[in-house]
């Protein structure tokens, strides 16, 4: 569902607060991460995944109440580790910027609205294309001597 455009990410990036900035480019922040990601036994391949959602709430893109839904859907955590990581997050790197970020909240909903719809609209765009894809595909010819049977059959 996150699949935000770079420019999207840059223009959420380049209009946050002063201390939301500083946070999310602090290096205690990368330590945060990398010390929960460990603590809850996060699979390497989902650690990426995790920071960008971690920066996309920073930056406005996914909303707090929707914290550990997108570690949930977007990044594969489980529930209860999707929970824990979202409660160490809140505490170690949102906490000193909770106003700001709380500030942000609104945009932030727009934001994870829009990225939801644009979402929807692409697995619909997908899904017609696949049926079209069947609807094109030529039925087998049949050797039936009755041909309705085996239209039946088929379709």
């Amino acid at each position: 569902m996150l699949n935000f455009a770079r420019e999207e990410y840059l223009q959420a990036f380049n209009e946050i607060p002063e201390g939301v900035n500083d946070m999310l480019l602090s290096e205690n922040t990368a330590e945060a991460v990398e010390n929960l990601t460990q603590r809850y036994n996060v699979e390497a391949d989902k650690i990426f995944d995790v920071s960008a959602i971690i920066g996309y709430a920073m930056v406005g893109l996914v909303p707090i109440k929707r914290f550990i839904d997108a570690l949930q859907s977007e990044a594969g955590l489980d529930a209860e580790t999707a929970r824990n990581v979202a409660h160490d997050v809140r505490a170690e790197i949102f906490a000193p910027v909770a106003k700001e970020l709380a500030d942000m909240q609104e945009k932030a909903e727009e934001n994870w609205q829009k990225a939801a719809q644009e979402a929807k609209k692409e697995t619909e765009t997908s899904r017609g294309e696949k049926d079209n894809d069947v609807k094109d595909e030529k039925k087998p010819e049949s050797h039936h001597k009755d041909e309705s049977v085996t239209r039946k059959i088929i379709e």
